[in-house]
């Protein structure tokens, strides 16, 4: 049997229409032996009955943006330089 490959972490909100694409990607992946972590909102932590529920889930505190800010993507992208 090979080695596992390197982990890789979905991500998803909870919802169907980001779920189904991420419950088959991690399928392909499983079955290619990659170490699988999947991290979601509160809506999906520990709520799937897939492939998703067989991998760890972590969940993380998100939502929309709020305010009248201006978000510009130079200004987001300079964020994490």
């Amino acid at each position: 049997m090979a080695d596992k490959k390197n982990l890789i972490i979905l991500t998803a909100g909870g919802t169907g229409g980001h779920i189904y694409p991420a419950e088959a990607l991690a399928r392909q992946l499983l079955d290619r032996g990659y170490d699988l972590m999947f991290i979601t909102d509160k809506r999906g932590l520990n709520n799937y009955h897939g492939i998703l529920s067989k991998i760890k889930n972590l969940s993380v505190l998100s939502g929309p943006l709020m305010g009248k800010a201006n978000y510009s993507r130079s200004k987001v992208c300079s964020s994490f330089q």
